[in-house]
């Protein structure tokens, strides 16, 4: 498989996004490097593959499931699920959404949007693990949250790496910024 983005694509597009990335982080009172280090790992791994699960599922709804019956996928950005990303509304809002896989899938394809998900499912990740206003240095809740967001213990091992190298490395882009 192979990726579409080297590692200094990846950084610039985050680095293009930093005012969306900061202000969901905000938002939902999350250290913004952990949404910096799982754009990073996503984008760092979407490949072909990828883009094909999205085709298959424009075609589904464009064409009312005659050439295939995929409904979702992971997309955009942070390559979020639509329905993981309706499931977070219904956590971290105790409501129940009106927001269909179709219209959410769309919505993904936006990036400031998709970088709003990301944070929300974030949030609710946390928030179903107990965690409030999870603080920059609290590693293993971080890598708790970022295993739940992918579902696999390796995921959050090598997205805590780089959340580890954002956190190292972030005054180093802040000077990079205003050049």
């Amino acid at each position: 498989v192979k990726a579409l983005h080297s590692a200094k694509k990846c950084l610039e597009i985050i680095y293009r996004y930093e005012s969306d990335i900061i202000a969901t982080a905000n938002k939902f009172h999350l250290p913004s490097d952990m949404i910096r280090a799982v754009l990073y790992r996503e984008l760092l791994c979407v490949g072909y593959e990828d883009l094909y699960a999205d085709l298959l599922v424009m075609e589904y709804y464009l064409f009312k499931g005659m050439y295939s019956s995929r409904k979702d996928s992971s997309t955009g950005l942070a390559q979020i699920f639509a329905s993981t990303a309706i499931k977070a509304e219904k956590i971290y809002y105790n409501a129940n959404t009106t927001t269909d896989t179709w219209t959410m899938w769309l919505n993904l394809q936006i990036p400031s949007k998709n970088i709003y998900y990301c944070g929300l499912v974030l949030a609710a990740e946390a928030k179903n693990l107990g965690y409030h206003n999870i603080q920059p240095n609290e590693y293993e809740k971080i890598k708790n949250v970022f295993t739940r967001y992918n579902g696999a213990e390796s995921y959050g091992d090598a997205v805590l790496s780089n959340y580890k190298q954002f956190r190292k490395n972030s005054g180093k882009y802040r000077i990079l910024q205003a050049v």
